[in-house]
């Protein structure tokens, strides 16, 4: 699954706007998306925490850490990230995400694909301009902006523009 596609909750976390991706996982959807759309139908409506690490000992002793965490879903209890320090602090989906809404309502901008990769590790939605860029002689070129939200502590919340429409951890 070079995709890295999340399928913790039996589903493929992949939602896309009128048009199916290379993969053919998710779900299509033929109505523009809000926020609130992409966090369901992408899979990204869960929610992270943060625990100390356990580390056990040879003679069945425990010593709970208070400088190594470990990141994990509440709804699955799968582990997301396992060597974060004191510092990291978790940003759920829908506030890392909550600006969407504003793009899209003011800046001309639609909610493309929505993704929830490696277990809900990574998680990401790509907005299109609806201005491409109009190089003349049928040159056109799309606009898209990638908005990303890491639970590894290997991925910042992230923000670039690319001409890729992103779908999935190869793109």
């Amino acid at each position: 699954m070079a995709h890295e596609i999340d399928n913790q909750k039996g589903f493929a976390g992949f939602a896309s706007f009128k048009q199916t991706a290379w993969h053919g996982l998710g779900t299509v959807l033929e109505e523009r998306m809000s926020i609130a759309d992409a966090l369901k139908f992408g899979g990204l409506d869960f929610e992270v925490q943060k625990s100390p690490n356990v580390h056990r000992f040879p003679d069945a002793t425990e010593q709970v850490s208070k400088d190594s965490f470990f990141t994990y879903r509440t709804d699955t209890n799968c582990v997301l990230g396992d060597k974060l320090g004191k510092g990291y602090t978790v940003m759920q989906n829908n506030v890392a995400l909550d600006l969407v809404d504003e793009l899209v309502n003011k800046q001309s901008m639609t909610i493309e694909t929505v993704g929830s990769l490696c277990d809900g590790a990574k998680v990401f939605v790509t907005l299109k301009n609806e201005t491409p860029i109009d190089l003349g002689s049928n040159d056109i070129t799309e606009q898209y902006l990638v908005l990303l939200n890491g639970h590894d502590g290997n991925t910042a919340i992230s923000a670039y523009f690319t001409n890729v429409r992103v779908v999935c951890q190869n793109t």
